[in-house]
């Protein structure tokens, strides 16, 4: 159909054309008054950055998605859903009801906007409000079980510590109980201190001092050895007597003289070898004393040191976890309503404008469409 044609159907048929026109604009004030207006109620939340109990746990870096999947889930919704009675109230199944919400976050802060979308003002704030108890309940409730979570690992903690040190402590005994270790060291000090009497006629210096314990056990065994150097001589005095003996033998004039020296000179020889067999075993018995003391001593540092380790670290964190110094940073972390839902007072559209410009549109349109058909109709038939 040409523009011409057209123009002279509508200048004909132009009565027709304002009829349908004004018609569709009374359809569209009368849907002013049949499509229901949408209210929308908004609320805000903040996550909050503040720490709260646990060092054992790093907390780490916020992450706004977590909280906003948090608000965002059906258990929220189906818990607003039953407690307003909405299935009732107005014949609205869970999976439309769900499609009145929509959460977004406001870039680079810790802010998130729940927003409800309503056909009932009233019930729009009330919806909101209901959300946003739910979702602070259920924020404390996760905070709490953290807490909760991070006391009973410190509380695994200090148990794991008690065990190790109880399991140090029976380890240390056990092994003490089986290897005398200051015994051996009192041992090995008591037959050095013998050697060195009676090669040199003096005492050595005690050498096992980390055995601080012994010492007095040790000075009493080295006084009885003080008493014996009284009655015996050392090999060292044994070697001044006879060069003694030998220097008087030069300057004897008489033979019966002459003979008791030689005897004496042959006692303190015969002493003398005896005294070197006897230091000779002596000091074999020292070397394997001395052998099976240093396994036992390394044996026994090991375990002692670490039982002291096992009862520093034991006391250590008996002591921060009776103070109350476990600081919690977790991951959830706090969420607070910063902006509260208020009964909303208009519409998010007007209706009216909207249902008008709807109906000057479809209006329009069936004018065009009759206007074509009038055309095509007068071709058919020409």
């Amino acid at each position: 159909m040409e523009i011409k044609e057209f123009i002279e159907i509508l200048l004909e048929k132009k009565k027709v054309v304002l009829w349908i026109l004004i018609g569709a604009l009374i359809v569209g004030v009368i849907a002013n008054f049949v499509i229901p207006s949408y209210y929308e109620t908004n609320v805000t939340f903040m996550v909050l950055e503040s720490k709260m109990i646990r060092r054992n746990l790093e907390g780490k870096k916020l992450d706004i998605d977590t909280y906003l999947n948090f608000i965002d889930n059906d258990s929220v919704y189906h818990y607003a859903y039953k407690k307003l009675n909405i299935n009732k109230k107005f014949d609205m199944d869970f999976d439309r009801f769900k499609e009145c919400f929509d959460v977004v976050s406001v870039e680079d802060t810790a802010i998130i906007v729940l927003t409800v979308t309503f056909p009932d003002k009233k019930m729009s704030y009330e919806i909101a409000k209901a959300v946003a108890e739910k979702v602070i309940e259920l924020n404390k409730d996760i905070i709490a079980k953290e807490i909760k979570s991070g006391y009973r690992f410190a509380e695994n903690q200090v148990e794991i510590a008690r065990k190790q040190y109880e399991d140090a402590r029976r380890e240390l005994e056990d092994f003490l109980e089986k290897n005398k270790v200051f015994l051996n060291a009192e041992e090995i000090e008591l037959a050095r201190n013998t050697l060195a009497v009676y090669s040199n006629g003096y005492f050595l210096p005690y050498t096992n001092t980390e055995f601080s314990t012994l010492t007095d056990k040790a000075i009493v065994s080295t006084n009885n050895l003080n008493a014996q150097i009284k009655e015996s001589l050392s090999i060292f005095e044994i070697n001044q007597k006879i060069l003694e003996l030998k220097t008087k033998l030069k300057t004897a004039t008489y033979d019966n003289q002459k003979l008791k020296i030689k005897k004496d000179i042959a006692y303190y020889q015969t002493l003398k070898n005896e005294k070197i067999k006897n230091l000779d075993s002596l000091k074999k018995k020292i070397e394997e004393l001395q052998t099976v003391y240093d396994k036992q001593k390394f044996a026994y540092l090991e375990k002692y040191n670490n039982f002291i380790a096992m009862s520093k670290a034991y006391a250590n964190l008996v002591m921060e976890f009776m103070n109350i110094k476990i600081e919690i940073a977790g991951k959830t972390k706090e969420m607070a309503v910063i902006g509260e839902p208020i009964v909303p007072e208009k519409p998010v559209f007007p209706r009216l404008p909207i249902t008008i410009v709807a109906g000057i549109f479809l209006g329009l349109l069936i004018d065009f469409l009759y206007i074509l058909a009038i055309g095509y109709y007068r071709k058919l038939y020409a």
